[in-house]
C-alpha cells in the first residue's frame, strides 16, 4: 500500500470513527429515555448507570480518535517525508 493509500484511509476511518462516536453520543439519552419509559423502574434504575458509563467510554474514544485524525492530517517534517 502506497504511503498516499494508507493515509486517505487512516483519514477516511478517523472521519468515519469520529462521526460514530458522536452519533452514538446523540443516540444515548434516547436509548436512556427509551429505557426509562418502557422497563420497569427498578429495571430502568439498574439499567441506568451502565448507560452512563458507556457515555463516559464513548466519550474517551471520540477524544482518542479526533486525536489520531489531527495526527493524519498534519503534514509530516521534511525529515520524516524524506526517510
Amino acid at each position: 500500500m502506497t504511503p498516499r493509500v494508507r493515509s486517505i484511509v487512516l483519514r477516511a476511518a478517523g472521519v468515519l470513527l469520529v462521526a460514530l462516536g458522536l452519533l452514538h453520543l446523540a443516540a444515548t439519552p434516547f436509548i436512556v429515555r427509551m429505557l426509562q419509559d418502557g422497563a420497569a423502574p427498578e429495571a430502568a434504575g439498574w439499567l441506568t448507570p451502565p448507560m452512563v458509563l458507556n457515555r463516559i467510554a464513548a466519550i474517551i474514544v471520540c477524544l482518542a480518535s479526533l486525536a489520531l485524525l489531527v495526527a493524519a492530517f498534519l503534514p509530516r517534517p521534511r525529515s520524516e517525508a524524506n526517510g
